[in-house]
């Protein structure tokens, strides 16, 4: 039984590409039974979600929380994720 800690990393993984099927088997049993893994998968998803949304918004022009970020801060977020962006 893999410890929680490489579970995570595989969870991380997972997000950034498929995963050889015995990784997967491994991740999902272990995800069954323990449940603060699987409560972070829920929250790493989360995460990914919103940020998905927020660079969404950002393209369309339409600012994800424009009463919270100050303008300089939006424009440094917006090149960082466009620096990362594939």
């Amino acid at each position: 039984m893999p410890s929680c800690r490489s579970v995570t990393r595989i969870v991380s993984d997972a997000l950034d590409r498929r995963l050889p099927w015995r990784r997967r088997v491994v991740m999902r049993w272990h995800l069954l039974i323990c449940p603060k893994c699987a409560r972070f998968r829920r929250q790493i998803l989360f995460l990914r979600e919103i940020i998905n949304r927020y660079v969404l918004m950002e393209r369309k022009g339409r600012p994800f929380l424009p009463a919270v970020l100050a303008p300089e801060t939006r424009a440094r977020i917006r090149r960082a994720l466009e620096h990362e962006s594939p």
